[in-house]
């Protein structure tokens, strides 16, 4: 009887994790678009997809960008879109991609954390951009970072249902497979996530 309400408690507790990791992530579009963009050039070039407009006021400028009253740099402005329209967002990634070479190239800090413990490959694994992440990752993005709430970039890709950027950072951290797996779970029983989306991030954590 004593080891059933163990099982119990442990399946509360690790629901109400596993939500809270969802609900979080569902969150961070909110929290972002609430605190509002800085009146930054950069960032300005960035919201328009305008790469061009962003490489010159990149060669006028001494560095990369300061972060903005959340923290956030222009690399993690770059790094982040809330498309849900999948043609829509493969683009808005290319452009994304070449916006956060471009950063890069200028000394932009890859593993920069804004003020909720967010790194610019967290922003891009919560928004779905894969080829930006891709990037990220090749050029030095730490993929072990937690946020102060314990979630990975891992956790939020499996959370927001991008089954290719959990294929890549669960070889990148896998350590992190577990809460992962706890977050698709969630969105699946959420209706975040469909079956099938569900199915193929799970392939990808059990590797």
């Amino acid at each position: 009887m004593t080891r059933l309400r163990d099982i119990i408690s442990d399946g509360i507790i690790l629901f109400a994790v596993s939500t809270a990791v969802v609900v979080v992530a569902d969150l961070g579009f909110s929290y972002l678009k609430e605190s509002g963009k800085t009146d930054s050039p950069m960032v300005a070039s960035i919201d328009k997809n305008d790469l061009e407009g962003l490489r010159e006021k990149l060669a006028k400028a001494p560095n990369a960008g300061a972060p903005d009253a959340q923290g956030r740099t222009p690399l993690a402005w770059a790094a982040y879109a809330n498309i849900e329209t999948a043609a829509t967002l493969a683009e808005t990634d290319g452009k994304r991609a070449a916006m956060i070479t471009a950063l890069l190239d200028k000394g932009a800090d890859p593993n920069a954390l804004d003020n909720d413990g967010w790194s610019p490959l967290m922003w891009a694994a919560w928004s779905g951009l894969t080829k930006s992440a891709d990037i990220l990752i090749q050029r030095g993005a730490r993929c072990d970072i937690r946020d102060s709430k314990g979630h990975s970039a891992l956790a939020l890709a499996a959370a927001r249902g991008f089954p290719e950027i959990v294929a890549e950072l669960s070889t990148q951290d896998p350590a992190g497979r577990k809460s992962a797996m706890d977050a698709a779970n969630a969105a699946l029983s959420n209706g975040v996530i469909d079956e099938k989306t569900a199915a193929e991030i799970f392939r990808s954590l059990e590797k």
